[in-house]
């Protein structure tokens, strides 16, 4: 009863009504704006830059390829122009409207054996439209003066429900009503949708005179949305045809059919437009200047076909609008509704889409495990901060790590780098965080027991890290020379994994640390499996090497930059309990 519904109104300066600008009907200006700003924040370098247009392109298929994790993952996008590799880490959103999208679903996942691809495109629904426009004398509208000169445009948003006899509801539906004057050549849509500057018209309703006021009903009502116990009886649907396009890819078939409950709904919706218009004519002379109903499918509010719910058995997308069962593929607009109402479902489509870019581009804080604590809130460095290099020239950049998307992503300089948590470890502890590579040449590694870098007169503090503490090594290449002690998993330069192969994800999945520190002793589970199991007995080269954090000597961890681009997340750390071995 106290929800404000929308305006259907536009923006006046008396005593004239007001006009739509041009850009009302196009997205162009909104798209220069947004690629202007990104070219300006990337200082020209486009591997950087966040948002690019790509003209006169058409997306065929999306790569997809399955993850160590049992589920799938999007890697690229294939086009009319040639392939589009996704950056690793990145994430694809599907905004091609309900019947393209899920085209594009039902062509990229056929024969993967996605869980949901029987799902998708099963749940299209549209709106029921009919409209009446009449003209009734100005005289049958009570308190209107008799004067002649310029009415106004007034719009109205009326809600509606049709009920069976027994009280059983069967659909919502509402009515839009416009009404202007204008003499008996104006319509009633004339002056509130169609008014876009134009001098010449805008002369003519200073001049017109208002014998009669013109009004347009539009009555749109919901189509019933599929079961979700049983979505492939749902008559409207999306499949893919055995036709193919100019690129050879398999076109939309589409099928849009009424049930007995929408051919219900829509004969109520009517009567009751019916009985609006008597209404207005008060009794007098009515001119029914149209009155149809509008094909299936002409409205443009087409919804459903990925619709999004929480059981994955019973929906295309999750709450997010992510698809079940994969990694980094969204969809935006209104193929996610799982029912559309009667209103113009733009408004909740563009609501959707910005919840889902918010959680992508600001993933929500990070939840710690049970019993540990978050090292790295996704949001801002906090505590953790960047080695420093002097009396280096020519090798004075440490490299950085910026915040993006909820993750660390390194950025290598000219001489090796650390980034370093100013908040010492636990004398025991475990260690858990995530990592991704984004290349195969990719390198860097997580360091642990170091103590603080700024009080050991290094000019590249980073190396304070490499000579008192130890390197839970990130390296699939193994470099300098392929040898295990210097592959991911080893204890670098001490110990390499154990025997055997090691569940290394590729390029663009995360990997999983867990690093136990207990005393002398260092256990590192990659990916769930334990790859190393480390006894430290000494260091007479760097005899202060190894040893517990205390109060008089407190000992750090830190991140490394080194080669590439790696990406770190979900970093935490929970104490053990007891005094040191």
């Amino acid at each position: 009863m106290l929800k404000l519904e929308a305006p259907l109104a536009v923006q006046a300066r008396p005593p004239h009504a007001g006009f739509f600008p041009l850009n009302k009907f196009s997205v162009v200006p909104l798209l220069m704006k947004a690629a202007r700003t990104a070219a300006s924040d990337s200082n020209g370098n486009d591997s950087v830059k966040e948002f690019m247009v790509l003209p006169d392109t058409h997306v065929l298929t999306l790569r997809t390829v399955p993850t160590a994790a049992g589920t799938w993952r999007i890697s690229g996008v294939e086009t009319s122009r040639g392939p589009i590799d996704l950056a690793p880490g990145g994430a694809v959103i599907m905004a091609l409207g309900t019947i393209e999208n899920a085209r594009l679903a039902l062509a990229s996942f056929d024969a993967t054996g996605l869980p949901t691809l029987p799902l998708i495109g099963k749940n299209l629904i549209a709106h029921l439209r009919s409209n009446l426009v009449i003209r009734v004398p100005r005289s049958a509208i009570p308190g209107l003066s008799s004067a002649v000169n310029e009415l106004q445009t007034a719009a109205m948003f009326v809600k509606g429900r049709a009920t069976r006899p027994n009280g059983d509801l069967i659909g919502h539906f509402h009515l839009q009503i416009a009404a202007s004057g204008g003499g008996n050549t104006v319509g009633g849509e004339d002056e509130l949708y169609r008014k876009v500057p134009d001098v010449d018209f805008y002369d003519q309703l200073r001049t017109s005179t208002d014998t009669h006021i013109a009004i347009a009903i539009r009555g749109l009502g919901e189509m019933e949305p599929a079961d979700p116990a049983d979505p492939a009886a749902h008559p409207s649907r999306v499949d893919l045809s055995a036709r193919t396009d100019e690129y050879g890819v398999r076109r939309a078939s589409i099928a849009l059919t009424p049930t007995q409950r929408d051919c219900d709904l829509w004969a109520a919706m009517d009567a009751a437009m019916q009985k609006v218009a008597a209404t207005f004519a008060n009794g007098q002379p009515m001119q029914v200047l149209q009155s149809n109903q509008d094909g299936l499918g002409t409205t443009h509010h087409e919804a459903g076909t990925l619709w999004m719910g929480t059981d994955p058995a019973a929906s295309v997308t999750d709450g997010n609008g992510r698809f079940h069962h994969t990694e980094n593929l969204y969809a935006a607009g209104p193929a996610l509704f799982p029912s559309i109402g009667s209103p113009n479902p733009m408004l909740t489509g563009i609501a959707l889409s910005r919840r889902t870019g918010d959680l992508i581009m600001a993933p929500p804080p990070v939840v710690a495990d049970a019993g540990f604590e978050t090292l790295f809130d996704g949001n801002t460095l906090g505590d953790w901060t960047m080695s420093t290099i002097s009396n280096q020239p020519g090798r004075n950049d440490p490299g950085s790590f910026r915040v993006r998307r909820g993750v660390l992503e390194t950025r290598t300089g000219t001489d090796l780098g650390l980034l370093w948590l100013k908040r010492p470890t636990p004398p025991r502890y475990v260690l858990r965080l995530q990592w991704m590579l984004t290349a195969p040449d990719d390198n860097s590694g997580v360091f642990i027991g170091f103590p603080d870098p700024r009080n050991e007169g290094y000019d590249n503090t980073a190396y304070v890290g490499v000579n008192f503490g130890f390197e839970i090594q990130i390296d699939e290449l193994a470099r300098p020379d392929r040898a295990p002690v210097h592959r991911t998993g080893a204890v670098y330069s001490f110990k390499g994994p154990t025997d055997g192969p090691l569940t290394v994800h590729p390029v663009g999945e995360w990997n999983s640390y867990e690093i136990t520190v207990d005393g002398a002793d260092i256990t590192v589970v990659l990916n769930g499996q334990t790859v190393n199991i480390f006894h430290f007995a000494g260091d007479p080269q760097s005899p202060r090497r190894g040893l517990p954090s205390t109060a008089q000597d407190p000992r750090f961890i830190g991140l490394q930059t080194h080669t590439g681009r790696v990406l770190f997340r979900n970093i935490q750390w929970k104490p053990l309990e007891g005094a040191v071995a």
